[in-house]
């Protein structure tokens, strides 16, 4: 949300939405001796590894000028209870409970902009 949710898209590759893909091709004329394709990550969240992209996330709010506008946190109480929260990562699967001890929860409201700040830093 509103505190995590600016920290990301501001990189060249970032796509919203399919909406925001049309937008961007409009106007461009791809030759006929080029294909267009796209690239799609497989697992994403549970390939992400939380330790990483919390880091990567406290220095990115660490570097925000405007975080203190969002919120009263500082960014290591964030990075704690991002901490805490990602360790609350359990699905429901053939009848059994899981936890998700190295990687980011399908569903969880961080698992998103975590995510997408762990693959910016990757790009």
């Amino acid at each position: 949300g509103r505190i995590l949710g600016p920290l990301v898209g501001h990189t060249h590759h970032h796509l919203r939405d399919s909406a925001d893909l049309v937008n961007k091709l409009e106007g461009i004329v791809i030759p006929p001796d080029y294909e267009l394709i796209s690239c799609d990550l497989v697992s994403m969240f549970t390939n992400v590894n939380q330790a990483e992209a919390i880091r990567l996330a406290e220095q990115r709010l660490k570097d925000d000028a405007t975080l203190k506008e969002r919120t009263p946190l500082k960014p290591e109480d964030i990075s704690k209870l991002l901490k805490h929260d990602i360790k609350l990562a359990y699905f429901w699967f053939g009848g059994k409970y899981y936890a998700q001890p190295r990687s980011l929860g399908m569903g969880k409201l961080t698992s998103s902009p975590l995510a997408d700040i762990f693959i910016e830093n990757f790009e």
